[in-house]
């Protein structure tokens, strides 16, 4: 039960106050999920006639609190509801909506997909089965809502689903068997107050329970057999690098080495701390190319400072921002600086700058031109400008999208037509190896009317089915329109998969029973946490919630086996192993512990290399040291 008493009147589960976890011990708030961003918690202590309430405090916007964990199956759920608003409006997690909707959300597996039960618009109470976009009304009743709190009540038995509210004579009962179990709680679009709500078990679910988790830990360790614990292997300390690092094998064929950038230098050394190379300058924004020969592979990026300025993100961190004074290339071996050039003129609106992730092949034979783009605020960090660059960095081209094309990850250079020469996938748009429009998506305009989805966050274009008839197939992550799979000749959409607002991708191969790679999609904004596997062809596998923050999970090579794990690795209470069918198959307290119990909004995680270690290994930044953790080979 919620102890609403104990809790202080005003605002309250501030995500970003450490306080706000410990004000309802066991309920957590998955749409404003503590450790995330500076959003609006919307939840407020109030004075109702003298005893308080929760009151969903802003209006327009939807926010939820849950209980429970994954297994719970047969459970009831009392709650006490007064509805106060009668108008919602669309939002990232419902494009939609015109109606408030408060009460009970119970078996719920994800963010998106449950059961809920409530008041809806003033005017009927109503039984809904959502999953993404679809809200099937199982059962509902127009009645005169009261100005008065009304006690709702869920009653769970097996397939069977009693929802009832005496005050207004309604007893809805459903069988249904779409989510077999799940969490619950309480969840509203609109401004509404609750006076308490309690979840009970009878003794017998009680020991049902007991023997589903049970069976569960059972599955998890045989599904965990030869998978090797994490291992502390290494632990570093930031402050004496004096700059921030990245492991790449820039230097030396297949060993990976560190990239240090201080204040005012650059240095290549050894993760033993012997100096490779160094330069005497701050060279910031290093990506490094595609290609690598016995000299290593060269490095690109930022010199000097045009115009320095802070840029608040949506979320309210501080981006770095300003425009550097020229690009520069690298030569990774030696640290020698071979080409340089002063960057473009640029608009005011335009915070800062940044190259691609990747080099690719426009101008020859060989990956190593580049594509500088732009940031402004006045777009969602977006941009519409675009510069491509040789290897001595003389120009190629300059284009311009009409749809800002939004994150770093969302341009990508890859053959379509198999020539030998790189297109270049910027959002939705095309372009030749020339800088020419080849298509633009076919669903762009459908996007920019969809809240939320006025740009896209990420894509991945390549041979990713395994069927030449099919590739190449393009995944376009466009924010709260969802995901849509779109052939890479034409741009013409095969598929659209409304997941919630996806955010960011990766690439693996985590199914050996499939064809081609498979893509995995993290959402954010109304939907944090959600995981969504899809395979090279566009099907989606499954959706998944570890927790209701990760946005870093990724496929790493874990152990002996042939097929890559998913890392879910983003709170302080989720560090863990997947595998390629979204079932959980190895904790790792030891690397989760490192947090202290309490998020960090200071902490990193990355997937990393040594040496001539071919593995992958698993890295935590905590404040000013970045521990290393590898498979313990002698604990499976």
């Amino acid at each position: 039960s919620l102890d609403l008493g104990k809790a202080r009147q005003g605002e309250i589960l501030d995500p970003l106050t450490v306080e706000s976890r410990a004000t309802f011990p066991g309920w957590d708030t998955p749409l404003a999920p503590w450790g995330c961003f500076s959003l609006p918690s919307g939840f407020s202590i109030v004075d109702d006639g003298g005893r308080p309430a929760l009151e969903w405090s802003v209006q327009g916007m939807e926010r939820a609190l849950v209980t429970g964990d994954p297994e719970w199956r047969n459970y009831s759920v009392h709650a006490s509801i007064r509805p106060i608003d009668a108008e919602g409006s669309p939002n990232t997690d419902k494009n939609d909506w015109e109606e408030a909707l408060a009460g009970i959300v119970f078996r719920v597996e994800t963010s998106r997909f449950y059961y809920h039960f409530g008041v809806e618009g003033l005017r009927r109470i109503v039984l809904y089965r959502r999953a993404d976009d679809e809200w099937f009304e199982l059962a509902s009743r127009k009645v005169e809502i009261p100005p008065e709190y009304l006690d709702l009540r869920v009653d769970l038995d097996g397939d069977g689903i009693r929802c009832s509210c005496d005050r207004l004579g309604v007893q809805f009962f459903v069988t249904d068997t779409r989510f077999p179990s799940g969490r619950t709680g309480l969840r509203s679009m609109g401004r509404a107050r609750c006076s308490g709500v309690r979840v009970e078990m009878t003794p017998a679910q009680r020991r049902d329970l007991d023997r589903r988790k049970k069976n569960l830990g059972k599955k998890t360790t045989s599904l965990g057999n030869g998978i090797p614990d994490a291992k502390l292997i290494r632990r570093m300390d930031l402050a004496k690098m004096g700059g921030s690092i990245q492991f790449m094998d820039f230097a030396r064929k297949n060993v990976h080495d560190l990239l240090v950038s201080g204040a005012d230098f650059t240095r290549g050394t050894t993760v033993d701390g012997e100096i490779l190379w160094e330069v005497g300058e701050n060279i910031s924004g290093i990506v490094a190319s595609s290609e690598q020969d016995q000299e290593g592979r060269l490095l690109y990026g930022f010199a000097g400072v045009r115009r320095a300025q802070e840029m608040e993100s949506v979320v309210g961190d501080t981006l770095s921002a300003g425009i550097p004074q020229e690009m520069c290339v690298v030569r990774g071996d030696t640290g020698e600086v071979v080409a340089r050039r002063e960057l473009p003129e640029m608009g005011d609106d335009i915070r800062r700058v940044t190259l691609t992730t990747h080099t690719g092949r426009l101008s020859g034979k060989r990956a190593t031109d580049i594509i500088l783009r732009e940031w402004s605020a006045n777009l969602g960090h977006g941009g519409l400008n675009l510069w491509a660059y040789d290897v001595n960095l003389e120009p190629l081209w300059e284009a311009r999208v009409d749809t800002p094309y939004g994150h770093g990850h969302a341009l990508q250079f890859f053959d379509v037509d198999g020539d030998g020469r790189d297109e270049v996938l910027v959002g939705g748009t095309m372009f030749s190896p020339e800088g020419e429009i080849l298509w633009t998506h076919d669903r762009a305009d459908e996007m920019s009317r969809i809240h939320g989805a006025h740009h896209y966050d990420a894509v991945s274009i390549g041979n990713l089915s395994g069927d030449p008839s099919v590739d190449p197939v393009a995944i376009l992550l466009g924010g709260s329109a969802g995901v849509y799979v779109v052939e890479g000749l034409t741009g013409r959409t095969r598929m659209v998969h409304r997941i919630g607002h996806a955010q960011g991708r990766q690439v693996g191969k985590v199914r050996g029973d499939l064809p081609g790679v498979e893509v995995l999609v993290a959402c954010r904004w109304g939907n944090m946490g959600i995981l969504t596997l899809f395979s090279g062809n566009g099907d989606r596998l499954w959706s998944i919630q570890p927790d209701y923050l990760g946005q870093g999970s990724c496929p790493v090579k874990w152990g002996d086996g042939d097929e890559e794990l998913i890392w879910a690795n983003t709170t302080a209470d989720v560090q863990s192993l997947y595998d390629g069918y979204g079932r959980l198959v190895e904790e790792m307290p030891q690397v989760r512990e490192l947090y202290g119990g309490r998020m960090r909004r200071d902490a990193a995680t990355m997937v990393i290399h040594m040496d001539e270690d071919p593995r992958d290994l698993l890295g935590l930044r905590v404040e000013n040291s970045l521990y290393i953790f590898g498979p313990d080979e002698d604990a499976g």
